[in-house]
């Protein structure tokens, strides 16, 4: 696909060559607009989550960052692409925009108690690290995640956060050395995490459903905190909004400085082109 767009400023292109430096996406798309040039990057997928209000068999994902595209350009993009639902992931300061051109937010399923945050949000959190020890058998079942570890997991997100399950190997990908799995014979928990400049930022942490109230959070979390401990940097992340009170138990705080980065996937079901 090749396609330009004077009008409008910007120009298309489909391309194969940055495959080799992201091998983890369905297609690439290059956007030229005046003198700068960006990508975007797009999962073809389903998308059925048991915690949210959609069922998808197929449709596109897609993560606007805002460095070389601006917003309007990247969903001029988005409606020239257009062939089945879209999902795009943005921040708070770019949701008016992404609900004025016919996204609208992904809601939950129904719950028994009134939530601040959707599923469908990811909230940015920190916490200090503790120097107080977990000690508990479990924690024996804790081992450093392997890359042949990534199939089962992808498999665990595709049953339980449908929204990420291809993202499993690029966020293994980030660190490997600072992610880990609760395995017992069979993996029921696990974490993504980073080593940044000046912090260790979790991208996942998880438990399987049917495993959760096993204290297995609590391994996980106990693993991060001795990481954080070994390089002498705090914690950060971003954690899904439905289990944000949860893990708040164990020292996670919203991070007041970083409101307008809470991300939220929004979906549309058909072009709302701009007049």
């Amino acid at each position: 696909m090749e396609s330009s767009a004077s009008n409008s400023g910007f120009s298309v292109k489909e391309i194969s060559q940055i495959q080799k430096e992201f091998p983890y996406y369905d297609k690439y798309i290059l956007v030229t607009e005046k003198e700068s040039t960006g990508f975007i990057k797009i999962w073809r997928q389903s998308a059925n989550d048991p915690y949210l209000a959609l069922t998808l068999d197929d449709c596109e994902i897609t993560n606007f960052k805002g460095k070389d595209i601006s917003l309007d350009v990247y969903i001029d993009v988005l409606d020239e692409l257009f062939e089945v639902p879209q999902i795009a992931r943005c921040e708070t300061r770019s949701y008016d925009t992404f609900i004025n051109r016919g996204f609208q937010p992904i809601v939950d399923q129904k719950s028994k108690t009134k939530q601040q945050y959707q599923s469908s949000e990811l909230i940015p959190v920190k916490a200090e690290v503790s120097n107080k020890p977990y000690s508990h058998k479990l924690l024996t079942n804790m081992r450093p995640m392997k890359q042949n570890d990534l199939e089962k997991i992808r498999e665990i997100f595709f049953k339980e956060y449908g929204l990420r399950y291809k993202a499993v190997p690029i966020m293994y990908n980030y660190d490997p050395t600072s992610c880990a799995v609760y395995d017992d014979g069979q993996i029921r928990g696990l974490i993504f995490a980073e080593e940044q400049e000046t912090a260790l930022h979790i991208h996942q942490i998880f438990v399987t459903k049917e495993n959760r109230g096993r204290n297995l959070d609590k391994c996980l979390f106990s693993w991060i905190n001795q990481k954080a401990i070994e390089i002498n940097k705090h914690i950060t992340g971003t954690i899904r909004g439905n289990l944000l009170k949860y893990y708040m138990r164990f020292g996670l705080r919203i991070d007041p400085e970083l409101q307008e980065k809470i991300e939220h996937y929004l979906v549309r079901f058909q072009v709302n082109k701009q007049q």
